[in-house]
């Protein structure tokens, strides 16, 4: 007998609601209610999610909170030194040829 024929047939004689979910449930299971009890381990469909999601938001919060506060990184004297080293030296060199269009091009 399909669940349907059985809740019709149940409802013919007068059970209600509660008495015909009780029914079901008695022979079926919890499985065969719309929504399951959110109690033992059945509490574990709704909580899992629900910590999930939280975690997650948590978790994007902290990353995006401690990628704001980096601070930008300190340049050493010597190394504002090397660099203009290496420029003073490029240009010394002259022209450097563009890849793209074969032009020379002073730096």
């Amino acid at each position: 007998m399909a669940i349907r024929q059985i809740v019709a047939t149940r409802v013919r004689q007068g059970e209600s609601t509660s008495q015909i979910e009780g029914f079901l449930e008695a022979r079926y299971g919890a499985a065969i209610l719309l929504s399951p009890p959110a109690s033992g381990l059945s509490a574990l469909v709704w909580v899992v999610p629900l910590a999930a999601v939280g975690a997650g938001l948590v978790g994007l919060g902290v990353f995006f909170w401690r990628r704001r506060r980096v601070e930008p990184a300190q340049i050493a004297e010597e190394d504002r030194l090397l660099v203009g080293q290496a420029m003073a030296l490029s240009r010394a060199r002259g022209a450097i040829s563009d890849e793209a269009g074969g032009e020379a091009v002073t730096p």
